[in-house]
């Protein structure tokens, strides 16, 4: 019966999978209405990253006028594409922080840079909402690939690599640019917690296969049971 305790350790695995990613969203529902805040405020800048991660800011600043990281292996409608980040720098301050401008697709050509356009370099204002980096999908730490001038692919975004890449002095969280602000792609973003259904159906797929296991082990000792025997005085 070891396959079945695993398949019970399972199911309560993924519904406390489930209860996490619900509460990830609730959380996220919290902070999305709170009031946004200015990146401009130096005490903001204070506060330990984690007490920004979704929440609405606004940011006065420039673009960079020639630097681009594309994280690589992102899809949208079944198209293999790039998340595209562009360092922000705020107004007045030597501090930077990489925007998400959104999904471009990679074309039908790897070794050639997706066409893309490029912000001006002029002040401006930032809307969007802060978020922790985006998880990597791959394992190790592959080396970032030089496309075009300025611009490079990476296979996972780690801050400590971009900031090296970029000599800029990164904050310790990304902006997903606003769905209606300018100088962005497609911007179909996802809340954290997505699908807490689907960690529910696998663990009543796991609760269902210890059922039957447990129903099969019964049927087969039961088989094994010499029958019509009594019992010996």
């Amino acid at each position: 019966m070891t396959f079945c305790s695993l398949f019970v350790a399972l199911g309560f695995w993924q519904l406390w999978r489930a209860e996490q990613k619900q509460q990830q969203q609730r959380f996220y529902a919290d902070r999305v209405r709170e009031q946004p805040v200015s990146l401009n405020v130096l005490d903001i800048l204070r506060r330990p990253p984690h007490e920004l991660h979704w929440r609405r800011i606004v940011a006065y600043g420039t673009f960079a006028p020639s630097a681009e990281l594309l994280l690589d292996n992102r899809t949208h409608r079944g198209q293999s594409g790039y998340y595209l980040y562009t360092p922000f720098q705020l107004q007045n301050e030597n501090v930077w922080v990489l925007v998400n401008r959104g999904w471009v697709t990679a074309g039908a050509r790897r070794d050639r840079p997706p066409p893309l356009s490029r912000p001006p370099a002029v002040p401006l204002r930032l809307a969007g909402v802060a978020a922790p980096p985006v998880l990597s999908r791959v394992i190790g730490r592959p080396a970032p690939e030089r496309l075009a001038p300025g611009q490079h692919r990476i296979q996972a975004l780690e801050l400590d690599v971009a900031r090296d890449l970029l000599g800029l002095p990164l904050l310790p969280f990304v902006i997903r640019l606003d769905a209606s602000a300018p100088y962005g792609y497609v911007r179909a973003w996802e809340p954290p917690g997505r699908n807490p259904e689907r960690s529910r159906g696998y663990a009543f797929q796991w609760f269902s296969f210890a059922i039957a296991l447990s129903i099969i082990y019964v049927v087969l000792n039961l088989r094994r049971s010499p029958a019509g025997k009594s019992p010996q005085p």
